[in-house]
């Protein structure tokens, strides 16, 4: 697959674009109010599902930052770091694919 690259690059824009239209959405919902305590109980405590969706997110989301910093340490992807920040200042749905287009590509 040549450009397998670019399926990346587009869950990275999907996964981000998402994951912003629900936030914002939650702060439409909130009166304007972003509160970090309310959107991490949130999803926690709306019923068994989402306990198993937040379960199942943390353990990727961990899981891929680390594989990011050992793998992107490995193989000297340059601003590492920003791929980490992304994940908390924006989303693993955007940065974990963001990194593996640039993996793949560096790796071509």
């Amino acid at each position: 697959m040549k450009h397998v690259h670019y399926v990346y690059l587009i869950a990275s824009i999907v996964g981000g674009g998402l994951t912003a239209y629900y936030v914002f959405e939650g702060i439409q919902a909130h009166q304007g109010n972003f509160d970090v305590m309310t959107f991490i109980q949130s999803t926690w405590t709306a019923d068994a599902y989402a306990k198993s969706l937040s379960c199942d997110f943390w353990t990727a989301a961990t899981m891929g930052t680390l594989f990011m910093i050992v793998e992107g340490t490995r193989i000297k992807i340059k601003y590492l770091y920003l791929y980490v920040l992304a994940t908390f200042l924006i989303a693993f749905a955007f940065a974990f694919p963001l990194f593996l287009f640039n993996r793949h590509r560096l790796l071509a």
